[in-house]
């Protein structure tokens, strides 16, 4: 019988609106069984080798949240693996998960030992690799019904935390044609027959890709890698946690470790003034790069040589105070990394204003070059622009790696750096000062070192995409400003959004890494931009989202975000703090006319670059501009000369009109109010109905 009634189907679209669907990954060394409130929700399709992480999604709909995973690592009857060669070896366990409601495992959860050994008394009794007769394992058994949501863990001992140079990321997955492998025999080491089986893509991913922020190490504030005490002696384990669900919140689905659908003001007041600023009248809208012309595209390619090539005192000269020659952003960058007081413009709150200022003060530079550019294009993530009419291979296809191919063959690297040409845009600054000098005379990073001495882009990793889908969940995310941070670094279902194009795209071959990946000086890699003004729009469409939090900054605090071996900084990065200090933004640097200052804070960029004030607004892949109630068509330069330096002819307008009428509410507001209807009342009204 169909349901045909507009208000039977109006109730069940309030039914589906109940339930949060979250997603995450979970990486067990060798195999688990995952459970959310009692019910199974996957299994590891593989029970050995390769060491994959899985992608898993599910259903909440309010009440408590439960997690329950059942991880082992493989052991013989004797507690070894590998027993049939001459040397069998104790292997050792690991379990990490993230998922999309804030949930990690950590030193927090509750774990149970299954099975133990060898055990101390085999062990006494002469069992060895060379004497496995006399081992023997400890067997506690499963307690009844342990993955329940009302079981008594009690009892149960918390977690260790280990780290990947401690617990290892195993034998990397490879999936092709359905397939994931390659398998290997627990007994034998070697290559199992078949050596692979079918699989989903997701239920093959790489590990250290989708987990612990892209950071290999997992040291930092994402999920962390945890087993029992022993690593190598603890076989099969259970592991718990219970997210702390609130009663405010309970009804809706979200817990302690989600962050709530903001109402007004939800987030922290920062106890400053609110922003005053105007919204722009019009503001030049940024377009998806593959939405350019050939010709649109020469334009932008050609200010970047020319930034590359120019001198500051010869380019001010015939562009204007606006122009900046390309490695004055190579050097800004590098120096707010290596700031005493720690890095200022990565893995905490201050990452997203310090780049939205920096990407804007470079579109400012191609424009003084080129004013029919119209604005700096983005990257959507997803386009294929790593080929030879764009960026060129990655890898590098050139001698060491170099970038031969794309628009910016052979784009040179500084490798006679002289800190005394850069020192007049130092400033003072009480308990600040630079750490960055070049690393051997070349324009690359000591922190991490990077010894790579190619004199050109260098990249050693490959192509890397991030989906739609993932962004659209970070854009989307419920919270506050370090939510929305935390999902783009490394937070998202789909891994991490800014980071792991860094890591991806260029890569590392030994201790040499790409300039890409480079985190000191990764702007030597002119794909920054382009993948940096992607992040900025998310950033935006995040912002507009939760404009009801404008009055508080968006709950800005100083936090850091992501590994801790990045430099987290003491100080520098709270709201009222001048964004990256040392080497500072102007308001004039920035085009931002409701400002007169030397040094841009944190505050004032959130302020005066925000959704409906910043000079610019960004077209949707498909050439539509995000919503925003105040953008309309910049006019296009009354020259429509080129400077002497293009070939190119001029363009036409690069500039898309703002839609004529204002967004229709979200699916996500539809859901979240639907969830004021109990699930009770739904089904009640639904049954009351005359069926027709």
């Amino acid at each position: 019988m169909a349901f045909r009634s507009p208000r039977i189907l109006a109730l069940v679209a309030q039914y589906r609106c109940l339930a949060e669907t979250i997603t995450g990954h979970i990486y067990c060394d060798n195999y688990f069984e995952f459970y959310f409130n009692g019910q199974l929700v996957k299994k590891d399709p593989l029970d050995f080798t390769p060491h994959n992480a899985v992608k898993v999604s599910f259903d909440y709909d309010g009440g408590k949240k439960v997690y329950a995973i059942l991880c082992q690592d493989y052991a013989s009857t004797s507690g070894y693996e590998y027993t049939d060669t001459t040397t069998p070896q104790l292997g050792d366990g690991v379990l990490v998960a993230e998922f999309s409601d804030g949930t990690r495992t950590s030193k927090d959860w509750k774990t149970y030992t299954v099975t133990f050994g060898p055990t101390d008394a085999s062990n006494s009794a002469g069992c060895s690799s060379s004497n496995l007769g006399v081992c023997a394992l400890q067997d506690n058994g499963l307690p009844d019904n342990w993955q329940s949501v009302d079981f008594n863990d009690s009892s149960w001992t918390s977690a260790t935390e280990y780290t990947a140079a401690q617990a290892g990321w195993g034998r990397t997955p490879a999936f092709s044609n359905g397939q994931c492998g390659t398998i290997t025999s627990p007994l034998t080491r070697q290559n199992a027959n078949p050596s692979s089986i079918a699989t989903s893509e997701d239920e093959c991913l790489k590990p250290a890709t989708v987990l612990c922020g892209g950071d290999e190490t997992c040291s930092g504030d994402d999920g962390r890698m945890i087993w029992g005490a022993d690593l190598e002696r603890d076989n099969k384990m259970l592991f718990r946690h219970e997210a702390t669900v609130t009663a405010s919140t309970a009804s809706s689905g979200s817990s302690s470790t989600t962050v709530t659908v903001p109402t007004a003001s939800s987030c922290a007041d920062p106890g400053i003034s609110a922003c005053a600023a105007n919204a722009v009248v019009s503001q030049r809208v940024r377009r998806e790069i593959t939405q350019l012309t050939e010709a649109e595209w020469q334009r932008v390619v050609d200010a970047i040589w020319i930034m590359k090539n120019t001198s500051r005192a010869s380019g001010e000269s015939q562009f204007g105070s606006n122009f900046k020659p390309y490695n004055y952003f190579v050097m800004k960058h590098a120096v707010a990394v290596m700031d005493s007081r720690g890095d200022q413009g990565h893995f905490s709150a201050a990452f997203a204003t310090f780049h939205a200022a920096f990407v804007l003060e470079f579109e400012l530079s191609l424009l003084a070059i080129d004013p029919d550019i119209g604005a700096l294009p983005y990257w959507d993530g997803v386009s294929d622009v790593l080929t030879n009419s764009y960026f060129g291979s990655a890898t590098g296809t050139g001698s060491d790696n170099v970038v031969n191919d794309g628009k910016f063959a052979h784009f040179p690297i500084e490798s006679n750096l002289d800190m005394a040409d850069w020192s007049s845009h130092l400033k003072s600054v009480d308990g600040a000062s630079n750490g960055f000098t070049g690393n051997g005379g070349f324009l690359r990073g000591t922190r991490p070192n990077n010894p790579t001495q190619t004199l050109e882009l260098t990249r050693y990793g490959s192509a890397w995409t991030f989906p739609a889908t993932g962004q659209d969940e970070c854009a989307a995310i419920s919270g506050c400003w370090n939510d929305w941070y935390g999902c783009i670094e490394g937070g998202s279902s789909h891994g991490n959004f800014h980071s792991g194009a860094h890591v991806m795209v260029g890569g590392k071959s030994g201790s040499n890494r790409g300039d890409f990946e480079d985190p000191t000086t990764s702007p030597n890699d002119p794909f920054f931009w382009f993948h940096h003004a992607n992040v900025d729009r998310n950033r935006l469409k995040w912002m507009q989202a939760h404009a009801n939090e404008a009055s508080v900054y968006w709950g800005f605090t100083r936090k850091c975000v992501g590994p801790s071996s990045q430099n987290c900084p003491t100080k520098g990065i709270d709201l009222g703090d001048v964004a990256s200090s040392l080497w500072p933004f102007s308001s004039a640097q920035l085009g931002l006319t409701g400002l007169n200052t030397e040094g841009v804070t944190h505050a004032e960029i959130l302020c005066h670059v925000g959704p409906t004030t910043a000079p610019y607004t960004y077209a949707d892949p498909g050439g539509s501009p995000s919503p925003s109630p105040s953008h309309s068509p910049t006019p296009s330069p009354t020259s429509s000369s080129v400077p002497s330096h293009s070939p190119t002819p001029s363009p036409t307008s690069s500039f898309v009109p703002s839609p004529s009428s204002p967004a229709p509410a979200t699916d996500t507001a539809s859901c979240t109010s639907a969830r004021s209807l109990s699930l009770l009342a739904a089904v009640t009204a639904i049954l009351r109905l005359k069926i027709r």
